[in-house]
């Protein structure tokens, strides 16, 4: 096996040149020690990512990250829309009950007020002019 053949079959860097000539000095022949070198580089190949592998898959990464961070932010502007309308819908009702209750509020108030002036009324005039207003059953 001539020097570097093998190397720039590979994609790796297993130097097939120092290990056919170390198989060879432990008593392999030449096409043994190159079968061997062969057998032993395609499986580091089948196993090993390649620059090219790592590219690709950063790439693909990239692009998974690129659209579920589209999707998460669809969901989050969709979530936002949605807890915004809720929040809206819970003011104007909570608006819109104390606003009757203020009214409840000034009708009672009004009551009084007016229950309050009939009988001062009456019980001035009994003070200016004693049995003018008689006494309510």
């Amino acid at each position: 096996m001539k020097e570097g053949d093998e190397r720039n079959q590979m994609s790796t860097t297993f130097d097939t040149y120092a290990a056919v000539k170390n198989l060879e000095r432990a008593g392999f022949q030449e096409a043994q020690a190159e079968a061997v070198v062969r057998t032993v580089g395609e499986a580091i190949d089948d196993q090993v990512a390649t620059k090219a592998d790592l590219v690709t898959l950063r790439a693909e990464i990239k692009a998974d990250m690129q659209a579920n961070s589209a999707a998460l932010k669809a969901d989050m502007q969709a979530n936002s829309a949605a807890l915004k309308a809720d929040v809206q819908a819970n003011s104007a009702a909570l608006k819109a009950d104390m606003q009757g209750d203020l009214f409840k509020a000034a009708l009672a108030i009004v009551g009084l007020t007016s229950g309050l002036t009939v009988a001062l009324t009456v019980a001035l005039l009994n003070w200016l002019i004693p049995g003018v207003v008689p006494p309510s059953p």
